[in-house]
């Protein structure tokens, strides 16, 4: 029978008595490996173990737990054995004398050992020892002189150096688990760097530790470290030429950044002192001094050739490094350093006239930047308190018992009146009004000749889309519309005075007159206010905005709130508006920034040119009455699902309702709609309120007629739809009689007037700054908005930002459509900002205790007032700005 024979656990119990060390580990190891390796087998490893820790023989013990722990399972039941064994494995490695195989061991056993939590203490164990730092078994570290003996040399090879402490610290895991270890090791590496007596060498040494680091912040540190003590080294370099080598060496390493700036600032100054006439002279023969003193160049000196060779050498390797790293440098600190090396007795000339071109940098930056400039901000968080805040801004209009309101529509007009407790009414202004849908209306059209306006001139093609052309910014539309407001405020005065309302002698209209215009759009407000000024005189006149005043004209409110979404859809705009209502008051919730220049008339000319393609007129200007044609079109498409179209006395064709929905969905329409809605929705629920909230939606204006722009807009809301909860009963009236009642009720409506830009510094471009928006007009206040602000350390580091704030003009404004997290809304940017220059409204400055090292969060709350403060920094300090936003 041979000593192999019969079972794993009978071969085990003859091991017991056993005495030759090495054929046990011989059986031990055999038996291990044919072990099962299931869960019955716990036991027959543990007795493997036992008797591998009780061989006597060190070598033969070392061996037989290394091969036993290889073979041993580590999982379910075997996992605390195998933390044990592999402890014991680890131990007895760390005892091998022979280095290479104790340090190929060690990292074998760290290699095996599973990357699971259990087993993490062992890893960290095994790296510790592995790389000589203190730990059990063994509480003392790998003296300072041998780690200082195995640290590279200019001649070393990977080859050589794997077993070394750089060598094995280089395969450490870079995860937080083991980072520690991994420093701990790269310092006691910098440690032993001080016992190296040369300079030289230690410089080198420092440089590889430095270059082996991982690019991560938790060795920053290190990295320091790394860099001042190699820079420290050449400072002590005696032999001058050898020293002025590697400090032009490290001014290639050193990174050109402020973190860095006190060693630049000291290699910079070193180097060039290198290069002062007193250094300089030490080279000089004393018989060439005379030449010297005559020329006062170095073309009359005659240095020894070795060392005029050198110096020049390294005075060209220098003003090249110089050169480079001057274009980066922008810390105005350096030129303290550098002025005294523009003069004269630097030699030679090439590198005096380098340090002259970076300085020459410098003061130009100087005379930029102010040192605390910021980069573009990056937008964090906005915020909204709340739509119950807005009503500490409450104001109520001045009430009136005798009033007139002008609807100025795009396509009608419509004057009402209220006098007294009387309701509103229409006001008949006799040939110019014609009757439309159960209201009196004034066709805003008028005569391309004379000034005959409204329904005298219907039917001899008269100007139309006035109104769009003056929100557009067209001049003709700025004429034609004062030509019309003017004969309508003549026919007003006419019908009134005759009415006998008011003396004949009176130059006021009536106690108010309050004119609607959409939301936005000041260009075309400033122009009603003026007109309304020229041709109102003595009349108190007041501009109220559509679909406000539609939200109050169509006297669905209850005494109780009630959240009412107004869609004001009519000749040349659509516009949005969410209120919170009663009786007796409005709260404006959330509103667009302007109103969308989209109405009936581009509708309209849509169907007009698709009818032109019928009638065979395509290529050519749609004429004045084809336009008209097609409103007929489609206002008889609301009430009937097909319309002949005839053209110069013959049927061309049938218009279905299909065929214009189709045309409609062509042209963006209803994505226009629903990007009107969802804009308002999202505005809403800044301040806590949703879609959900909405208890019922006022259409309001000729074009909310369309059936399909209906179908849309109870397809968005299917409750309220269902609910009847949808009016579109007052579509041409609303808005005319809510102005009238405006003087009623009690408005809170508090928003942003104007935008307003922070100023911030370009990277690389010919223009050094420009602006971006970061308080967008149409704000609900109060509200506020977070950014991330950089210093841009244009003259070096900063303890003070700017805050340079801006109001920017309507006219450089410019609105996009984006699309982010799924929502589209529009964007307010800055048109061709880019050395532009604006006037300053106001400059914050926002100090710190201490240089900044990065981006810090700023946030800037504007109150129900429109007051500006500014929160800022870790502790976050408030700064009120001293100024008051429109």
């Amino acid at each position: 029978m041979t000593e192999r024979a019969g079972t794993p656990a009978e071969v085990l119990e003859r091991l017991r008595s056993s005495g030759d060390a090495r054929r046990t580990r011989e059986l031990l190891t055999g038996v291990a490996r044919d072990i099962p390796k299931g869960p019955d087998s716990l036991g027959l490893f543990e007795r493997c173990f036992e008797l591998a820790k009780g061989i006597e023989d060190p070598a033969e013990r070392e061996t037989a737990l290394l091969e036993v722990v290889k073979e041993m399972p580590s999982g379910g039941v075997f996992a605390g054995l195998y933390a044990r064994a592999a402890e014991a494995a680890i131990f007895t490695a760390d005892v091998i004398p022979e280095h290479n195989r104790r340090t190929t061991e060690l990292l074998r056993i760290e290699g095996e050992i599973p990357r699971t939590g259990e087993f993490l203490a062992l890893r960290r164990l095994a790296w510790r020892l592995v790389l000589g730092l203190p730990d059990r078994p063994r509480h003392h570290a790998t003296p300072l002189e041998e780690v200082a003996r195995e640290l590279p040399k200019a001649s070393d090879l990977a080859f050589y150096r794997r077993y070394t402490l750089l060598g094995i610290a280089s395969l450490v895991p870079r995860d937080r688990d083991f980072m520690d270890i991994y420093c701990e090791a790269m310092n006691r590496a910098m440690d032993a760097v001080s016992l190296i007596p040369e300079p030289y060498y230690r410089k080198y040494a420092l440089l590889h530790i430095k270059a082996e680091l991982p690019d991560l912040p938790w060795v920053k540190d290190l990295y320091s470290r790394a860099l001042v003590g190699a820079v420290n080294a050449s400072f002590e370099i005696k032999d001058p030429f050898a020293k002025q080598h590697a400090l032009i060496d490290m001014l290639r390493e050193v990174p050109k950044t402020q973190d860095h700036f006190p060693l630049l600032q000291d290699l910079i100054g070193r180097s060039l002192a290198f290069f002062t006439v007193r250094r300089w002279m030490e080279d000089v023969e004393v018989t060439d001094v005379v030449d010297f003193i005559l020329s006062a160049e170095e073309r009359g000196l005659k240095e020894s050739k070795k060392k005029r060779y050198s110096r020049g050498k390294y005075a060209k390797y220098l003003s090249r490094e110089l050169e480079e790293v001057g274009a980066r440098l922008k810390d105005v600190r350096f030129l303290e350093v550098l002025r005294p090396y523009t003069h004269v007795w630097v030699q030679p000339r090439m590198l005096r006239d380098s340090v002259k071109k970076v300085v020459d940098h410098l003061e130009a930056l100087g005379k930029t930047y102010h040192g605390r400039e910021i980069k573009r901000p990056v937008f964090v968080a906005e915020s909204h308190r709340g739509a119950e805040a807005a009503a500490e801004a409450a104001r109520r209009p001045a009430a009136s018992l005798d009033c007139i309101s002008i609807d100025l529509g795009a396509t009608n007009t419509v004057v009402m009146r209220k006098r007294g407790g009387s309701p509103p009414d229409f006001v008949d202004l006799g040939v110019i009004s014609t009757s439309y849908d159960n209201a009196r209306v004034v066709p805003t059209v008028i005569s391309r000749e004379t000034n005959a306006i409204g329904a005298e001139v219907m039917g001899m093609e008269p100007v139309g889309n006035i109104k769009q052309m003056l929100l557009e910014g067209n001049p003709r539309g700025r004429q034609h519309m004062e030509r019309f407001f003017r004969a309508l405020c003549q026919q007003l005065r006419k019908t009134v005075h005759n009415a006998g309302w008011f003396s004949i002698l009176s130059k006021s209209l009536a106690d108010n007159v309050y004119i609607t215009v959409p939301l936005g759009f000041a260009g075309y407000r400033d122009a009603v206010r003026e007109m309304a000024k020229r041709h109102l005189k003595g009349t108190r006149t007041e501009l109220i905005e559509e679909p406000l005043a539609a939200a109050v004209g169509y006297e669905v409110a209850e005494r109780r709130d009630k959240l009412t979404l107004v869609i004001d859809f009519g000749g040349a705009t659509l516009d949005v508006l969410l209120v919170r209502l009663n009786i007796d008051e409005v709260h404006v919730v959330a509103r667009p920034e302007r109103a969308h220049i989209l109405g009936g008339s581009d509708i309209d000319m849509w169907l007009a040119e698709s009818l032109a393609e019928k009638a065979g007129l395509g290529g050519s200007e749609v004429p004045p009455s084809l336009v008209a044609r097609a409103e007929e079109i489609k206002i008889a498409l609301s009430a009937s699902p097909a319309v002949p179209f005839v053209w110069e006395g013959r049927e061309v064709a049938v218009v279905t309702r299909d065929d214009f929905e189709r045309l409609l969905d062509r042209r963006g329409f209803y994505a226009a709609i629903d990007r009107a809605i969802s804009y308002v929705l999202v505005k809403a629920e800044k301040v806590g309120l949703g879609k959900k909230n909405i208890e019922a939606v006022l259409l309001t204006g000729g074009s909310s007629q369309i059936p399909s722009f209906k179908d849309k807009v109870g397809y968005i809301f299917p409750e309220l739809r269902e609910g009847n909860f949808i009016y579109d009963h007052s579509p041409l009236s609303a808005v005319g009689r809510g102005a009238a009642l405006y003087g009623t009720k009690d408005v809170y409506d508090r928003h942003l007037g104007m935008a307003y830009a922070l100023k911030y510094t370009l990277e690389g471009k010919e223009s050094t700054h420009t602006y971006t928006i970061v308080l967008e007009k149409g704000e609900t206040l109060p509200f506020s908005r977070t950014f991330r602000l950089e210093p841009a350390e244009k003259l070096g580091p900063q303890s003070e930002i700017y805050i340079e704030l801006f109001a920017v003009p309507e006219s450089q404004i410019v609105r996009r459509w984006v699309r982010e997290d799924g929502l589209e809304f529009i964007k307010q940017e800055i048109q061709q900002s880019v050395g532009r220059a604006f006037e300053p409204l106001k400059t914050v400055t926002l100090t710190f205790d201490e240089p900044l090292s990065g981006p810090v969060e700023v946030r800037f709350d504007v109150d129900e007032s429109g007051n500006l403060s500014v929160v800022y920094g870790p502790g976050r300090r408030s700064l009120a700005a001293g100024v008051r936003l429109q």
